[in-house]
């Protein structure tokens, strides 16, 4: 938010994506400053997200987070992929919010090529009955090439360019 606030006016505009979980009682807030959330997984997040948007007059786009994980995790975020459709039809009628695609982090340790292809599979079936929605945002730097293999449309490569980052306590 601090970072937003310097970087304003800058040609051309940044798009600011909020990646990682966010609290249903931050939505709102996050929603005045993010141009992409990248972690919807649950109902009651997008419909926070939805309120945020509307009440700041504007609209942002959303990819839901999908759980890579054999075992899904709620310490890591993601709807199963059995249930992204059913999400999937509940955030298209939500006002405020554009489904763009998916997002997926493979587990580690863990195959980054067997989960990379379970989420191109969600991906194919969400954008078969949500055209436009086909963002595959997937892979960093350590497993990025696995992800493109498999259809991802956006990486994350921080760490290759930046450097790994100091632990903050």
């Amino acid at each position: 938010r601090q970072k937003s606030a310097d970087l304003e006016g800058l040609t051309p505009p940044m798009r600011w994506h909020m990646i990682g979980q966010v609290q249903r009682n931050k939505a709102r807030a996050v929603a005045t400053w993010a141009d992409v959330v990248e972690s919807v997984d649950r109902l009651a997040l997008a419909q926070a997200l939805s309120a945020g948007a509307v009440a700041a007059g504007r609209s942002i786009d959303v990819l839901m987070q999908v759980s890579l994980d054999p075992e899904p995790a709620d310490s890591r975020g993601g709807v199963r992929p059995a249930d992204v459709p059913a999400l999937a039809s509940s955030v298209v009628r939500l006002p405020g919010l554009v489904l763009r695609g998916v997002m997926g982090i493979a587990p580690y340790p863990g195959d980054p090529d067997r989960a990379f292809r379970t989420l191109e599979t969600v991906a194919e079936k969400l954008v078969a009955e949500v055209p436009g929605a086909d963002v595959i945002s997937a892979g960093m730097s350590g497993d990025l090439e696995h992800a493109i293999r498999h259809g991802a449309t956006q990486v994350r490569v921080g760490g290759a360019v930046l450097g790994k980052r100091a632990n903050v306590r």
